[in-house]
């Protein structure tokens, strides 16, 4: 073989490589690119389902908190409703009856 044949294949030989690797480099962006523009779309089209899931999450902490509130006034109620020293006026506030120990006082518009 001669010098210039080994410097012709030499170059038909980093043609190809050149080739090859400008391929390989579009196909890698081709996938990528794709990829991306597949991953863009999924979290467009996920945008609703978060803030939908962000909304319910607000009504949720709104009714914990009304909750939270309602659980407070019933625990103070509770502890009311069974302290011994006010049954007797728990049982006056359910009940019509009066205290045989208690005067009633009438108000009487005077005649003029």
């Amino acid at each position: 073989m001669s010098v210039s044949q080994d410097s012709t294949t030499n170059k038909i030989q980093k043609k190809r490589a050149y080739q090859t690797r400008t391929r390989e480099l579009w196909l890698k962006i081709s996938v990528n690119s794709t990829i991306s523009i597949l991953a863009a779309v999924a979290l467009f089209k996920l945008i609703p389902y978060q803030l939908k899931q962000q909304e319910g999450l607000a009504d949720l902490n709104r009714k914990t908190q009304a909750q939270e509130t309602r659980v407070s006034q019933l625990r103070k109620n509770f502890s009311r409703n069974f302290d011994p020293v006010q049954s007797r006026k728990i049982m006056q506030e359910l009940t019509p009856e009066v205290d045989p120990n208690q005067r009633q006082i009438f108000f009487l518009k005077d005649k003029k």
